[in-house]
């Protein structure tokens, strides 16, 4: 279903999560880390929340028609 760069991309976001319930419990921190906006990381955490792992994908930016 999904491509070997597609699961990379899976595991990397969803790495970002439990760096910070494991290890700082703090979102700034984490971004910090792994250089990410707070922005970036509470709209994959709302696609995650929402879609699950298959959300954590990138989805495709071409217009529906």
């Amino acid at each position: 279903m999904f491509n070997v760069e597609q699961k990379r991309i899976q595991k990397l976001r969803l790495g970002w999560f439990d760096h910070t319930q494991e290890k700082t419990r703090n979102v700034a921190k984490t971004c910090r880390y792994y250089g990410i906006s707070r922005q970036t990381y509470y709209k994959w955490l709302g696609r995650y929340g929402s879609l699950g792992k298959s959300g954590l994908v990138n989805q495709s930016k071409r217009p529906l028609r």
